[in-house]
């Protein structure tokens, strides 16, 4: 079960500043131990909000009366410190996006799993990555580390493709894009529609970043420029790990109001309610989805 709270600290500026803490590390005993730490080492305090729990159903999209309640807090907190692990759940890469690309708060990682850790998407949206609680309380909470603000992401500032108008992006995790690739002509075949793959159609292809910097910036907003100029978005949401799918379709579910379909192929995909939640409609497999979309589909 994942712990959300606000991280109160009087050591940053004059204001106390709230941070919005979501979970905690394996091995952890819970929120009163991660309080009785930062006490000891910096003075500050965990306060808990009630009433908040860690469901992955986040609700109707951001215009619909049920708000996020996890979002709603970040929008209350002056930033997000997300401690992820191995059984972290979708609503976590969420906050990060959200905080970070959304709001344009601080956002802190804290995670000892490799994965999370070395993500190249969670290293862009992150103003600190570290890799236990100590490391952060060390160099950010203790007042050792400058909090260098990133370059803000605005896939709006590359120029359009209009290519991409009648095509659907297709969302998938990095560990799959060989499998998935070997389907992809089928499916198109088969919907009578093109897709989009971010791992041939766009790395291959990539715009430099607005800021001349890092390639995996680039990446990032090539992929969110190309879900803006896609008719609609398909995620292929398997059991295999992934950060920037589920980001992907928070972005064109809830931010561009656009199709967002998502097949979930697994019995131990986590996060089912938030995809069901958070999609114009899910499915169970790609031959169910094709019938509907074919029956269905109507260009909006």
């Amino acid at each position: 079960m994942h712990i959300y709270l606000l991280f109160s600290s009087k050591l940053v500026e004059k204001r106390a500043k709230k941070f919005y803490l979501s979970g905690f590390l394996n091995g952890a005993q819970g929120p009163k131990e991660m309080e009785s730490i930062l006490q000891e080492n910096c003075a500050v305090s965990l306060v808990k909000k009630p009433d908040v729990n860690d469901s992955d159903s986040a609700g109707k999209n951001l215009g619909g009366e049920a708000y996020p309640r996890n979002l709603q807090h970040l929008k209350d907190a002056d930033g997000l410190i997300a401690v992820m692990t191995e059984d972290s759940r979708v609503t976590q890469a969420i906050e990060v996006f959200y905080n970070s690309y959304v709001l344009g708060k601080p956002t802190y990682v804290v995670s000892n799993d490799k994965f999370f850790y070395e993500h190249s998407w969670i290293r862009i949206l992150a103003d600190g990555v570290f890799d236990s609680l100590e490391a952060f309380q060390r160099e950010y909470v203790c007042g050792n580390l400058e909090s260098v603000r990133r370059k803000i992401i605005d896939p709006s500032m590359l120029p359009a493709n209009k290519e991409f108008n009648d095509r659907f992006y297709l969302a998938h995790a990095t560990f799959d894009k060989e499998e998935i690739r070997k389907k992809q002509y089928l499916l198109e075949n088969n919907l009578g529609k093109r897709l989009i793959n971010p791992f041939y159609e766009i790395e291959g292809k990539i715009v430099q970043s607005v800021y001349g910097d890092e390639k995996e910036r680039s990446i990032m907003e090539n992929d969110l420029r190309a879900i803006n100029d896609s008719e609609g978005l398909l995620a292929l949401v398997t059991e295999s790990r992934q950060v920037g799918t589920f980001m992907e379709i928070f972005y064109s579910y809830n931010l561009l109001n656009k199709p967002t379909y998502v097949i979930i192929a697994g019995d131990n995909v986590l996060g089912k309610e938030w995809l069901k939640s958070n999609s114009t409609k899910t499915f169970d497999s790609v031959e169910s989805f094709q019938n509907w979309f074919n029956a269905n589909y109507k260009r909006y």
